[in-house]
């Protein structure tokens, strides 16, 4: 169930640079995004009905950066990031969260359930 705005699929890193999250980003928009900047976003992803079903969601990431969004099997969206995910240092990023998010001020944590 999407609870809030910001729903967090997951949450690893910091709320800044090294980062990388999957989570609902506002109204009907899916985003990947690593770093605080460098991010897919999929408008019109979710529709009013998957705010209170299960759905599944992946996202594919390719060597050079391209993006694909599925939702239940079918893809939903193609994007591009700016700088590849290799390139994001995880030695000191000290939180790894699934349904909680390292952004408590502009995007605090929700009631979300997985």
């Amino acid at each position: 169930t999407w609870t809030g705005p910001f729903n967090r699929i997951y949450d690893f890193g910091i709320s800044g640079v090294p980062s990388a999250r999957l989570h609902r980003n506002e109204g009907q928009t899916l985003r990947i995004a690593f770093n605080d900047f460098d991010h897919c976003d999929f408008c019109d992803f979710f529709q009013e009905q998957d705010l209170t079903k299960w759905i599944h969601i992946a996202v594919t990431i390719t060597s050079d950066g391209q993006c694909i969004a599925y939702k239940d099997g079918t893809i939903l969206g193609k994007g591009s990031l700016n700088q590849l995910p290799s390139k994001v240092q995880w030695g000191q990023a000290p939180h790894y969260y699934l349904g909680k998010s390292n952004w408590s001020v502009r995007e605090p944590d929700s009631a979300m359930s997985f």
